[in-house]
């Protein structure tokens, strides 16, 4: 055992001057490949007994590790080869002999492989780890083999970059007899191999603030901003600040606020000129509510509608432009602004004859003859008449003959087709309605042009007033006076026969003479 104690000694103190050289430390941490040697010392007679509180090592033996990184320094591999001397009965058919009672020491082996489950990475001081796996286990008194199942707890305690102590209580379960059931105790060193990853950087980016203290470890920064830079010198992180490459304010997440209206010069619509939120930053001079850069007379209160302007008075009548219906001409504000030239008490704006008193009910014209008829639109506007004869008056006595001869003569007048040409033919007739208005010198003659229902009606219209008008035309050649006559056309408004047979439509399609006393 003493020399056991000495070999163990020996090797644990090679391999911690060799993991403390500077050149190994300053090239290598947390390497995929590590070796271990740890002394073991084996419990059984406490088993035997269940007495766990008088342990008795009733074997030694040195054990050999090779470990391999799986998974991120989190899964490990290790392969521990054990050899070494036991001292103690393995039938648990002899309980009661004690160790003592053995005086030959047996060889034992032991070979294997376990899963170790980090809880830290290899760069912490202290590692602390659960391990299982499967070993075959050789006591040369027996000549065989035993599987064991190996539960244990370990920690590594670091000493260099390469070099851990390592302290590590295990129990074996005998998987066959449960005999073989015993206690381990592992103390030893590893040390990791080769070139594995390089050392863990501290202070990755250079600015004096460790990693687990910088928030930006890969950029260098300043320690008051706990490693992170700050590009525009504000006091404000980089990562913090809203505009990082401008100097602002904390209240501004790092913004300017040149205007000191409290509204970040990015996010303001007017950023040299104080204003309000609701605004974008922007004043409203004159407080009608529209903001400053939106006004076209910022310094005059007016409504948007105009722009922020006010509405003026263009034409000077003391009517504002936007409630004047005639902003251009000076009127009465109880007309809207509007003038009323010929006072008549109906506007401008209304008044069908504005130089002209009239009546409203004659849309502002006169009616010189009070027959209901303006004059403007009364043919005989100092004569009392009716509308069905254009405002003149109808002859009260007629003589019979004289009507029947000038009504038979224009059913006999006719017209080229779609024209108001008369035709030859009809000129005996119209010649006969001529001769007949030269005898009668006190009466006059209204002359009516009338169509068929076929085709557009506002064509239709129009021809009638065309032809009418033709015969007034045709006997002012023939020396009747035009101030006897007038002409109208009523189109297809008023028919005499069934518009749906040929001889209705023939008949539809006249002028009719009526003669009146002037």
């Amino acid at each position: 055992m003493k020399g056991f104690k000495t070999i163990l000694f020996s090797l644990m103190t090679a391999i911690f001057l060799l993991s403390s050289t500077p050149d190994v430390q300053a090239q290598f941490s947390g390497n995929r490949d590590a070796i271990s040697i740890s002394g073991t010392w084996v419990d059984y007679y406490s088993l035997f007994t269940d007495d766990f509180l008088n342990l008795d090592f009733d074997a030694t033996a040195i054990k050999l590790g090779y470990h391999r990184s799986l998974v991120n320094d989190v899964l490990n591999l290790e392969v521990p080869f054990q050899i070494g001397g036991a001292r103690v009965p393995y039938n648990r058919a002899v309980p009661n002999r004690v160790p003592s009672d053995v005086s030959d020491r047996k060889f034992k082996a032991s070979l294997g492989g376990l899963l170790q489950l980090q809880l830290f990475k290899e760069s912490h001081k202290v590692v602390p780890y659960l391990s299982a796996g499967v070993v075959g286990s050789y006591v040369s008194d027996e000549g065989k083999w035993h599987a064991e199942i190996p539960l244990g707890i370990g920690f590594d305690f670091k000493v260099s970059d390469r070099g851990y102590f390592q302290v590590r209580p295990e129990y074996r379960l005998g998987l066959v007899d449960d005999n073989r059931n015993n206690l381990n105790l592992h103390v030893g060193f590893k040390y990791f191999l080769g070139e594995g990853r390089p050392k863990v950087d501290k202070d990755r980016d250079k600015d004096g603030v460790l990693n687990e203290m910088d928030d930006c470890p890969d950029v260098p920064g300043l320690a008051g901003l706990k490693g992170c830079p700050d590009g525009d010198g504000d006091g404000i992180a980089d990562k913090d600040d809203a505009c990082p490459t401008v100097a602002g304010l904390v209240g501004m997440k790092g913004c300017p606020d040149t205007d000191g209206d409290g509204i970040a010069d990015k996010d303001d619509a007017c950023p040299e000129i104080a204003g309000m939120a609701k605004f974008n930053g922007c004043a409203d001079s004159d407080n009608d509510g529209l903001a400053d850069n939106n006004d076209k007379c910022p310094n005059e209160a007016g409504p948007a509608t105009n722009a922020g302007c006010p509405y003026g008075d263009s034409d000077g009548d003391g009517v504002n432009d936007n409630n004047d219906s005639c902003p251009n001409q000076a009127g009465l504000p109880k007309f809207n602004g509007c003038p009323d030239s010929d006072n008549d008490g109906i506007a401008d704006n209304e008044d069908s004859c504005p130089n002209q008193k009239g009546t409203a009910a004659m849309k502002g014209c006169p009616d010189s003859d009070k027959d209901g008829i303006a004059d403007n639109q009364d043919k005989c506007p100092n004569k009392a008449g009716p509308a069905s004869n254009n405002g003149c008056p109808v002859a009260k006595v007629v003589e019979k003959e004289v009507q029947e001869a000038i009504s038979f003569a224009a059913k006999n007048v006719q017209f080229e087709t779609n024209s108001n040409r008369i035709k030859a033919i009809s000129y005996k007739e119209m010649d006969n309605v001529a001769s007949i208005l030269k005898q009668y010198p006190d009466y006059s003659v209204s002359i009516s042009g009338h169509t068929d229902s076929q085709g557009n009606a506002d064509y239709n219209q129009k021809l009638s007033e065309r032809r009418a008008k033709a015969c007034l035309d045709y006997l002012v050649t023939k020396g009747v006076s035009a101030s006897r006559m007038n002409s109208a056309g009523y189109g297809e408004t008023q028919p005499i026969a069934d518009n749906a047979t040929n001889a209705g439509r023939q008949m539809n399609r006249r002028v009719e003479f009526s003669l009146f006393r002037r």
